[in-house]
């Protein structure tokens, strides 16, 4: 079994997994930072240029939305994507989002950085959305399309409103996506890039938190939730990504696996960062972006630090093979 074939499978159960933690029931509680102030606009139909612009759900409004447009009629501007398969990241996809007068997604359509459609999820007819609403600190979105052309989900973590103390996105947010029609699936990072000056000298740290898949030797299939935590050098034009408290779950109970504690120090070049990351037995690499605009001010430099970092990995080795994606907020 491959882990195109299980993606949305686990990431189904990942979404309501980590609303568990968040709410006290163990794993992961919530960073500190605000990653940017969050404004709401527009009614349904209306398109917007950056994250921020998305309405925020009201309570008690997650509700499932059956889509009755063409895909991407009412979608915001296409957002720059890191596409993360096993095999490699692709920084050039792209994606859009459409969203309904509620705020919930209703379509994502992404597309590769050589102009290959990828996926496309929640299109008309068939296409629904939903919100996870037993778990209210966690707005993760599935979205399904069943048609002639593709059968294919996408799974999006988070609304990137800035409600979730979990994952207090407003320039970002990852997941993964699955096509079963073409046997390819990946994992994401999607969001605004940092467009401002960036430092030349000076540190920043981001805390969040990472989310993926781990396959063992033996090819059984794990969730996986972590802390993520980032420390940016700017002098030094590199970023140390680091994930603690990992958890793997098979099932409703949680189990604490250090060993695949991921650790890297990545190559910074301009708003986008790279670089090997390992854990124990296994090898691979990192691949992000700086998102959002300046917030804080370095010391000793005039240009100030971007607001949020996000990317995705990808591992292989005698330990079996990971891949995934996080995100983190300025602290």
């Amino acid at each position: 079994m491959t882990s195109s074939n299980i993606k949305i499978t686990l990431f189904a159960s990942l979404v309501i997994l980590l609303g568990g933690c968040a709410s006290g029931g163990g794993g992961l509680s919530a960073p500190t930072g605000t990653g940017g102030s969050s404004t709401s606009a527009g009614t349904g139909g209306t398109s917007s240029s950056s994250f921020t612009a998305l309405p925020t759900q009201p309570p008690g409004a997650v509700v499932p939305t059956t889509i009755t447009g063409t895909l991407g009629t009412t979608s915001t501007s296409a957002f720059p994507m890191i596409d993360q398969t096993t095999a490699s990241a692709d920084l050039g996809a792209t994606a859009v989002m459409a969203t309904n007068p509620i705020g919930l997604v209703t379509a994502f359509k992404a597309t590769s950085g050589a102009g290959k459609p990828l996926v496309a999820a929640g299109a008309a007819p068939f296409g629904v959305a939903f919100g996870i609403s037993a778990y209210p600190d966690v707005q993760g979105y599935i979205l399904s399309s069943v048609n002639n052309n593709q059968v294919a989900n996408v799974a999006i973590m988070q609304m990137p409103d800035g409600t979730n103390p979990m994952m207090p996105f407003h320039y970002q947010t990852f997941g993964n996506w699955t096509n079963y029609t073409t046997g390819t699936g990946g994992w994401f990072s999607i969001g605004i890039p940092t467009t401002t000056a960036m430092p030349n000298t000076g540190t920043a740290t981001y805390k969040g938190v990472a989310a993926g898949e781990y396959i063992s030797p033996g090819f059984k299939a794990y969730q996986t939730e972590a802390y993520m935590g980032a420390t940016a050098d700017f002098g030094k034009r590199t970023i140390t990504v680091t994930t603690d408290g990992t958890y793997t779950t098979p099932n409703a109970t949680g189990l604490t696996t250090p060993s695949l504690n991921l650790t890297g120090t990545l190559r910074v070049n301009g708003n986008n960062f790279a670089g090997p990351i390992s854990a124990a037995g296994l090898s691979g690499k990192a691949t992000g972006r700086f998102y959002g605009p300046g917030t804080t001010t370095t010391v000793l430099s005039t240009a100030s630090s971007p607001a949020e970092v996000g990317g995705t990995y990808a591992l292989h080795g005698y330990a079996g093979s990971m891949i995934g994606a996080f995100g983190g907020v300025a602290q």
